[in-house]
């Protein structure tokens, strides 16, 4: 069986998704998940790109890689409250 170079790519390619989409799961800090689901939806497109579906690589990068993470992060920032910060009341009920 030959190896050849697009079998090594896609072999580097599927390491990085999966280790990506491990730390989508794992992350407690909610941009830096979504900055690892970015990277996964962006692999998967290059995937995608590699098996010479340019239709699906571009579909996937635009809407998926590029509007998920962002819509995701707008979110975030319009309802993220400062929970830790609330005013500590001095002298009690």
């Amino acid at each position: 069986m030959a190896v050849d170079g697009e079998f090594i790519v896609f072999l580097v390619l599927s390491a990085i998704e999966v280790l990506a989409s491990i730390l989508v799961v794992t992350n407690k800090r909610l941009v830096r998940a979504a900055f690892w689901l970015a990277i996964t939806l962006v692999t998967i497109g290059a995937i995608y790109l590699l098996f010479r579906s340019e239709f699906l690589f571009l579909i996937q990068v635009l809407v998926y890689a590029g509007a998920v993470p962002v819509l995701f992060l707008f979110g975030l920032m319009l309802t993220r409250r400062k929970i830790m910060d609330e005013p500590v009341t001095e002298g009690g009920p």
